[in-house]
């Protein structure tokens, strides 16, 4: 409970862990990437209005159109906001790759970058979220990520979280 409050009150950038089913519930991501100004209780009714309705996943979220949310009742504009909001962080880390955001954010003639992504996407590894929520001794698992590139990766992952923390 004490990491679910430091994580609300200071804000974070894109987490969320698979659940038994794998797929992330709305309750993890809310809680691990709800901006600084929204309270707990704001939290609270968002997740407990998104369940009155069947809406327990974030994919299911995502699914949901924002007209159609905007159309269910009992909620305050505040909070529809924050599941607006949650929602569109959600579907933008979701769809940013790793080979992507590697190759933006590179410098020009720097083949290691790339040579990272690669290694990363052999592993499965395609996504940007995925590689935010992976440990370092799992990280350090993967096939052929030398010293240098472990360096690049993770500086990689550092800009991507500071620029998720930047939009919050």
């Amino acid at each position: 409970m004490h990491c679910e409050e430091k994580n609300i009150n200071k804000g974070g950038h894109i987490r969320a862990v698979k659940s038994a089913g794998g797929k992330v519930t709305v309750v993890e991501f809310f809680i691990a990437n709800v901006p600084p100004e929204y309270t707990r209780k704001q939290v609270r009714q968002a997740v407990k209005w998104l369940a009155r309705h069947d809406i327990r996943t974030m994919e299911a979220l995502c699914v949901t159109s924002p007209t159609h949310l905007k159309r269910l009742r009992g909620i305050g504009y505040p909070v529809l906001r924050l599941v607006l909001l949650l929602r569109e962080r959600y579907e933008k880390a979701r769809n940013e790759t790793v080979g992507g955001y590697f190759g933006i954010n590179a410098d020009d003639n720097d083949k290691l970058a790339l040579r990272a992504a690669n290694a990363l996407e052999r592993a499965g590894i395609d996504k940007m979220e995925k590689l935010c929520a992976m440990d370092l001794e799992n990280l350090r698992k993967v096939r052929n990520v030398g010293e240098k590139s472990m360096k690049t990766i993770l500086a990689m992952r550092e800009k991507y979280k500071a620029g998720q923390e930047k939009h919050t």
